[in-house]
């Protein structure tokens, strides 16, 4: 309810801005220590915070070049 309006607001696509917001919020979830899923699953297998952040990085960094390449390419040809 809150996303069409501002979809339309900015002439853009609504299901490109329902795409964002989720490609934005599975790329945060992935690095955010607050996570009780990630931070549960750091600490079962042992693995540090800050090893995990370095390794998640490249992977992070591509995913969020990926989705604003395929998000312009969406808004681009509506």
């Amino acid at each position: 309810p809150v996303l069409a309006p501002l979809a339309d607001f900015a002439d853009a696509p609504r299901h490109a801005i329902v795409t964002a917001y989720v490609a934005g919020s599975g790329i945060v979830q992935m690095v955010t220590p607050t996570s009780g899923a990630l931070v549960g699953m750091l600490a079962i297998g042992r693995v540090p915070l800050q090893r995990w952040l370095r390794f998640v990085a490249p992977l992070a960094l591509a995913l969020l070049l990926l989705s604003a390449l395929t998000l312009s390419l969406a808004v681009g040809f509506r």
